[in-house]
């Protein structure tokens, strides 16, 4: 269907769709865009809310890990192949 003339409207096109579609069908997003009434986004209450200053420091913090050590296991292979043997739960029993 192709728009025609509307008494008190005006034809636009949609910045989401592309599509030409009568003025009182579009709306203006929040970031300045035209688009269609139903697709519209807005402005979320979230993107205004501010974190108030701490009054006072934390008593303590954790100082983290210190000292660790990370466990390397070398690859274990298939007899005199390159395939190499996946690891089970409960291979250190054989």
């Amino acid at each position: 269907m192709r728009n025609r003339w509307k008494k008190g409207a005006f034809l636009i096109i949609d910045s989401e769709s592309g599509m030409t579609r009568y003025s009182d069908q579009v709306k203006k997003d929040y970031t300045g865009e035209m688009i269609t009434k139903r697709h519209a986004d807005y402005e979320q209450p979230q993107d205004f809310i501010r974190p108030s200053d701490d009054p006072r420091p934390i008593p303590f913090s954790n100082p983290g890990l210190q000292d660790f050590t990370v466990a390397v296991s070398a690859p274990t292979f298939v007899g005199n192949t390159s395939v190499t043997a996946r690891p089970s739960p409960a291979s250190h029993l054989y």
